[in-house]
């Protein structure tokens, strides 16, 4: 790099294919130390646009002056390669960064509007790494998933064979199945026999597989064709049936946070299920609602996705080491219980009436600043609005748990009706989201699959049947639907006052969020 900016910095321009990825990532420290001490000009990102057709890239264009480093520079972001100018589409889209706001730690490049807002959001907490209790850890590497990951007729099987196999099999996620505020769900299993247990179960035996078979046939022949598989892959443990070491399986038995590591938006969601996950997921162990109505939130949301990295697809890389520099507000548990139980009980009730306005009126009273707008923190009661926030993520969790269970009963009674399996059928994403569209839209989509089902759609009393199911259901779920999103709002406005900020924050916020 320092070679190339000999030769740059007199043209004043180079490219970087893979500088956004540099700018947030631990490896990139060492280009932005260097990167800070030139007089940077404009910084342009291509993210994830195919501007080389043969090649996966994130093409980003820096121009760098021979002069003292500046106060600030230009950035932009690229939307689209429809331009017949480049500087002409530019002139639309930069915007200034402060140059001052950029440290050796990751860069978001965002705007000094937005860029104060995240330092603001710095300053009144603590990284969720560095947050007591809450401790994150990655998801299951087996190694040989087609051995150990079942889907749920394998298991069934498996425990029908012998009862003792369920011993070993957990319930299973992968990234995809995690969902904003949804109690987890999945058809995959694992196959979990721990690093050393085998010796611990077997100490004198000289033929362990052959005690382990004895003792669960089902699970041993399940696992014997994989067996030269298994021995050869570098992720075993002290025998090749054994998962690689782990420290922390039992964290996955407690109730735990969860996200995806990869996805379009930041999203966590809550277990008490004893969930394991793959490798493409973490989870934050002894956390609790508060930590999930805070992450899940618009604000944070906005600070995640300014440290971590895109990818292709619209998608984020959401590693721990991202979302560990989270800031999680400082709260002071000071309020004598009884105050603080009476308090929390009168902010629910308003919730249960739905006087949501009366409700942020109760948080701000909470947190009370002084003339400059600053805090008065030994006077807050942000016990009392870290309590609230938990009440309403668990609200969260059980509505769409009720909104869960009402797709998956007309979902399994649809497939029932038609005498064919969703997965069947096309589009199977409309037929899922039919609670998105109106009738006649679902009712076009079986028409489309007709000579698949046992029933013709089209035909008046299937139609009316349809009709009748299909509406019943729309009917449970648009109004609890609605209370999701209220309450969804209600979380947003109560933590943006956790963390003080003004109106025209909340705008910019908002903004950005659309």
């Amino acid at each position: 790099m320092d070679a190339a900016a000999e030769v740059t910095i007199k043209e004043h321009v180079f490219n970087n294919s893979n500088l956004f990825s540099n700018m947030k990532a631990n490896y990139g420290k060492p280009l932005r130390v260097w990167m800070r001490e030139q007089s940077l000009e404009e910084i342009v990102d291509f993210g994830d646009l195919a501007v080389f057709e043969t090649a996966t890239t994130y093409p980003c264009i820096i121009r760098i002056s021979n002069s003292s480093p500046r106060s600030n520079f230009n950035a932009a972001k690229v939307e689209t390669l429809e331009f017949r100018d480049l500087e002409n589409y530019l002139s639309k889209l930069r915007y200034h960064v402060n140059c001052a706001s950029l440290g050796d730690d990751s860069w978001s490049l965002a705007n000094e509007n937005t860029q104060k807002i995240l330092d603001k959001l710095k300053s009144s907490g603590v990284p969720l790494g560095k947050y007591p209790r809450c401790k994150v850890y990655r998801g299951i590497l087996t190694g040989l998933n087609s051995a150990f990951v079942i889907g749920a007729k394998a298991k069934d099987q498996l425990i029908a064979e012998d009862p003792k196999s369920a011993e070993f099999i957990k319930p299973f996620l992968v990234g995809k199945d995690i969902k904003r505020y949804e109690p987890p769900a999945s058809d995959q299993f694992l196959i979990l026999i721990p690093n050393g247990w085998t010796r611990l179960k077997y100490p004198e035996s000289a033929d362990v597989w052959g005690k382990f078979r004895e003792d669960y046939p089902a699970i041993c022949s399940h696992l014997s064709p994989f067996a030269e598989f298994g021995e050869k892959r570098y992720d075993k443990g002290e025998y090749w049936w054994e998962l690689r070491p782990c420290d922390y399986y039992d964290e996955f038995e407690n109730p735990k946070l969860f996200w995806p590591e990869i996805a379009g938006s930041a999203r966590f969601t809550f277990d008490a299920s004893k969930f394991y996950a793959n490798n493409k997921a973490y989870i934050i162990s002894d956390s609790d609602f508060f930590i999930l109505a805070l992450l899940n939130s618009s604000l944070l949301r906005i600070f995640i996705h300014s440290v971590c990295t895109d990818l292709q697809g619209d998608s984020f890389n959401f590693s721990a080491a991202f979302v560990e520099q989270t800031p999680i507000r400082r709260i002071s548990f000071t309020t004598p219980a009884p105050e603080r139980a009476r308090l929390v009980a009168e902010l629910q009730q308003l919730y249960a009436e739905g006087k949501h306005d009366e409700i942020l009126a109760g948080a701000e009273a909470c947190l009370p600043k002084d003339e400059a707008g600053n805090f008065i923190t030994e006077q807050e009661k942000s016990d009392v609005v870290h309590d609230l926030l938990a009440f309403l993520a668990e609200r969260m969790l059980e509505m769409n748990k009720q909104k869960q269970q009402e797709i998956r009963g007309f979902l399994d009674w649809l497939e029932g009706y038609l005498g064919a399996k969703i997965e069947g059928l096309k589009p199977k994403t409309r037929i899922l989201s039919y609670y998105q569209n109106d009738y006649e839209s679902f009712l076009g989509v079986l028409k489309k699959n007709k000579k698949k089902l046992a029933v013709d759609p089209s035909r008046r009393e299937p139609g009316e049947l349809l009709r009748a199911e299909f509406e019943g259901s729309k009917k449970k779920l648009d109004p609890l639907m609605e209370r999701i999103r209220r309450t969804d709002e209600l979380i947003d406005a109560v933590v943006y006052r956790l963390y003080g900020l003004t109106d025209e924050e909340i705008g910019i916020v908002k903004g950005n969020s659309a």
